[in-house]
């Protein structure tokens, strides 16, 4: 038997990923820009779905065209049955969201066992995220706005 004593918890048996508080959705689906609370249980941000609210700003093509996936895999897995993160970008918005939040003293560190844990303020940070892409998504992505 297996002791799950806090203490002898480590990263990887926290790291389950996130959740957030009030908000009653199956956990199929992001947690809304009315969450008050989230919470990231031994992981980093870009395992919260939280960020994934803002994608209703639509981006520029040219820092889309980052993210296409190839036609070899998209024949593999149908875009109507998979859900497929591909590619990147120059910078990692997420990153860029969490260090501003980090600044504003929005997010709240913790251990639990070895595992580092970050309350944050889930509404705070999806805004803070839609407003960036809405206004300069190009830095907040790293993409030159000349690129074609």
């Amino acid at each position: 038997m297996v002791d799950l004593a806090p203490s002898a918890l480590s990263a990887r048996v926290l790291g389950v990923g996130c959740w957030a508080g009030g908000v009653a959705k199956p956990n199929t689906q992001h947690p809304t820009p009315k969450t008050l609370l989230g919470n990231a249980l031994g992981v980093d941000i870009g395992t919260c779905s939280s960020l994934h609210v803002a994608e209703d700003v639509r981006l520029p093509e040219a820092i889309r065209a980052y993210f296409q996936v190839p036609e070899e895999i998209r024949r593999d897995y149908d875009p109507q049955e998979w859900s497929i993160g591909y590619g990147g970008t120059p910078e990692s918005s997420w990153d860029k969201v969490w260090a501003e939040a980090d600044r504003c003293r929005w997010i709240e560190h913790q251990h639990i066992g070895a595992a580092l844990c970050h309350l944050f303020k889930t509404r705070a940070v999806v805004n803070l995220m839609r407003d960036w892409r809405l206004n300069d998504p190009f830095w907040l992505f790293g993409v030159a706005k000349d690129r074609t």
